[in-house]
């Protein structure tokens, strides 16, 4: 059993928001070309815009498996944990 809680914690609050508003920006400026008539710059906007948004997803979802397994850990060193 570890006793130690994880080196490194992932704490998403901040950095979550940076993504959310990088790729609200990316998106806006994708459109904002697209509706001048450069689709392709666009595209690729929207293409990174796309690859923050898979980022912000595996990192979300790397921080729910070490809330999980932190959460196990408590309870077991402590019953009374819900």
């Amino acid at each position: 059993m570890r006793t130690k809680p994880y080196q490194y914690k992932l704490n998403l609050l901040r950095p979550g928001l940076f993504l959310c508003a990088g790729m609200a920006v990316l998106f806006l400026a994708g459109l904002l070309l697209r509706l001048c008539g450069l689709k392709p710059a666009g595209t690729v906007l929207w293409f990174l815009a796309g690859v923050l948004l898979a980022v912000l997803l595996l990192l979300l979802a790397i921080e729910g498996h070490q809330d999980k397994v932190l959460y196990r850990m408590a309870k077991e060193e402590d019953p009374e944990i819900k």
